[in-house]
């Protein structure tokens, strides 16, 4: 009860972190948990995989002085119907594709990316509305790792997603790429306060 009264009347948006079982999903919410002094990770079954959420209030206020409440919402496992990973990508505001850069599942990435993106057209997401990112994680794992050379591998064009290349190093920022798509989330709805008055 405590935690429902704590975000009551505030507003709320929503992020997905996306990526294959066992890509770091779960370090990295607990990280982001820590450091924003967020309540326990809520979390429930749904086919097969969990669908975990952390709550926590992005620590910049709004142009009218409430603060944001960010849900980021991944799933744990592998759910047992594409229809789990579509209703997750539903009324997001900002997205996170996390790719394991560890060299035994590295290969698999470009099949789940197409996956993600089949994903994302079946619930038609609106690119021009969404912030996206790509993080790299685990890059201590394969040595030389390079950005511009996966991003080629993955065939994306230069400069058309921003870019984070993490470790599982605790004292590395795991949830940069989050909290780069919250502080845009968050600009742009200071900016819309500000302008609508």
């Amino acid at each position: 009860m405590a935690d429902k009264l704590r975000y009551q009347d505030l507003p709320r948006t929503k992020v997905v972190l996306v990526g294959a079982p066992h890509a770091g999903k779960a370090a990295i919410l607990h990280r982001l948990s820590r450091q924003h002094d967020a309540p326990q990770l809520r979390s429930l079954p749904v086919g097969g995989a969990r669908l975990v959420v952390n709550d926590f209030l992005w620590p910049e206020p709004l142009a009218d002085g409430r603060f944001l409440h960010v849900e980021v919402h991944t799933l744990y496992g592998a759910p047992d119907h594409r229809a789990i990973p579509r209703l997750l990508l539903q009324g997001a505001d900002g997205i996170v594709f996390l790719a394991d850069t560890e060299p035994e599942r590295i290969g698999e990435t470009p099949e789940q990316l197409r996956a993600f993106l089949a994903d994302a057209a079946a619930v038609e997401v609106d690119w021009s509305r969404v912030v996206v990112a790509l993080q790299y994680h685990r890059t201590e794992t394969c040595p030389g790792f390079d950005v511009a050379g996966m991003n080629h591998f993955l065939q994306i064009p230069d400069g058309q997603l921003e870019c984070f290349a993490t470790t599982a190093d605790p004292g590395d920022d795991g949830g940069a790429a989050i909290e780069w798509v919250v502080r845009q989330i968050a600009q742009k709805a200071k900016s819309l306060q500000a302008a609508t008055g």
